[in-house]
C-alpha cells in the first residue's frame, strides 16, 4: 500500500501523521513495483492508494492513471468524504477498486469516533449508498472496511450492506498501536468475542457473494 499523503485526526486504529510524497518519488515507487521481477504464482500486482484521505492529494488522478499504464490493478481507501458522483467519473477509467472506510452507520457514533469533518460534516448510510452505486455504476468495484470498537460493537449493518453489495467487506477488531493510540486506546478497546460476535451478526451477508474477511488483533 502507498501512503501517498496523510493529513488529518486519527480514526481508531489508524496513524494521525501529515506528509506527502513527492509525486516524482511516488512514480518510481510505482515503477519499480510494475518491473521488479515478480514470483511465477503471483496472478496480478496492485498498488492500494491510502491515508489518511488520498483524495485530498491534488494528483490522485495523475497518480492512478500512471499506475494503471504500468499495467498495474489500482484500489484506493476513502472514508468518502470528498467523494462526489463527479469525482467517481473521473475516477473510474484508471480504478479497479473503491474501498469505503464505514465505521458506523449512527450519526453519535461516527461524531464519537472521529468520522467527522471538523465542521461537523457526517455522510449518513444515504449517502454512502450513493457514492457506492455511482462506482459500481461506473464500473468500479468496491469494498468496505469496518473498524469494530466499542462505539459500534453493537451494530447491526446487514441491511445497509445488502444494499450496498459490496464485493468484499473487512471487519477489523480495534488494535493498539504503540505511539499512535495507546493513551487512550482503552476506550476503543473490545475483547475478541464481543468482535466474533458482531461478525456472526452478519455472516448471513456471504450468501449473497459478499467475501467477509475478520482480522482480530492477534492477526496483526
Amino acid at each position: 500500500m502507498l501512503h501517498t499523503g496523510i493529513h488529518g485526526h486519527s480514526v481508531i486504529g489508524l496513524a494521525s501523521h501529515v506528509w506527502h510524497l513527492p509525486q516524482a518519488e511516488l512514480h518510481e515507487i510505482i515503477r519499480q513495483i510494475a518491473t521488479v521481477p515478480a514470483p511465477s504464482d503471483l496472478v496480478g500486482r496492485k498498488v492500494t492508494f491510502v491515508g489518511g484521505e488520498p483524495l485530498l492529494s491534488p494528483t490522485v488522478l495523475e497518480d492512478l492513471a500512471y499506475t494503471r499504464s504500468l499495467g498495474l490493478v489500482t484500489s484506493l481507501v476513502t472514508n468518502g468524504l470528498l467523494l462526489t458522483d463527479d469525482l467517481i467519473r473521473r475516477l473510474a477509467p484508471a480504478l479497479d477498486w473503491l474501498t469505503l472506510s464505514i465505521d458506523s452507520l449512527d450519526n453519535e457514533t461516527n461524531r464519537i469516533i472521529g468520522r467527522a469533518t471538523r465542521s461537523g460534516q457526517i455522510l449518513t448510510p444515504s449517502d454512502y449508498l450513493q457514492r457506492i452505486k455511482a462506482a459500481q455504476r461506473f464500473g468500479v468495484r468496491v469494498k468496505l472496511n469496518t473498524v469494530v470498537n466499542r462505539a459500534n460493537a453493537g451494530e447491526d449493518m446487514t441491511a445497509f450492506v445488502r444494499e450496498a453489495l459490496p464485493l468484499r467487506w473487512k471487519l477489523f477488531q480495534a488494535t493498539r498501536i504503540a505511539g499512535e493510540n495507546e493513551y487512550d486506546f482503552s476506550r476503543w478497546e473490545i475483547d475478541e468475542k464481543t468482535f466474533r460476535d458482531f461478525v456472526a451478526r452478519h455472516a448471513d451477508l456471504s450468501t449473497l457473494g459478499i467475501t467477509i474477511v475478520p482480522e482480530t488483533q492477534g492477526d496483526n
